[in-house]
């Protein structure tokens, strides 16, 4: 199940409006290191429990709801080029609703960002990272 909800937002992001846009999930290849922009994605799962979201909960039931969130880290050679990343994946992902298989799946939210931050540990030399936090909820079907 959490292998679904994940390929259907990598599948999401990798089809945002522009030129092709390499996205990742979790790691970038290192032989060769992929040159900006890219974008790596890193995802955690929650189960809602009672007292953090009651509206979520079916006591009656033992099937539960998950919330997962997405860490979209937006890559380019300049904080400019991260933000144009990151504005694709916003575009592409924000508001959307997924369908997954067995699940009743809300819209995307956006929850949180991060300015962009230098790294100059890449192979490739100073690269800037945006990072962005995207939730869906889905319910059992």
């Amino acid at each position: 199940m959490r292998n679904a909800h994940a390929e259907a937002f990598l599948t999401r992001a990798r089809a945002a409006t522009g030129p092709a846009l390499s996205v990742f999930d979790g790691s970038v290849p290192s032989k060769p290191p992929p040159k900006p922009p890219y974008v790596v994605v890193y995802f955690r799962f929650v189960t809602p429990d009672g007292e953090r979201a009651p509206q979520l909960v079916n006591l009656e039931d033992t099937t539960l709801p998950v919330e997962m969130y997405a860490y979209v880290h937006a890559v380019g050679v300049t904080a400019q080029a991260a933000r144009e990343v990151a504005d694709r994946v916003f575009g592409q992902v924000m508001g959307w609703t997924p369908e997954i298989t067995d699940r009743i799946c809300g819209p995307v939210r956006h929850d949180d960002s991060q300015p962009p931050e230098r790294d100059e540990s890449t192979a490739l030399g100073t690269v800037f990272d945006a990072v962005d936090v995207y939730r869906l909820q889905t319910l059992p079907a």
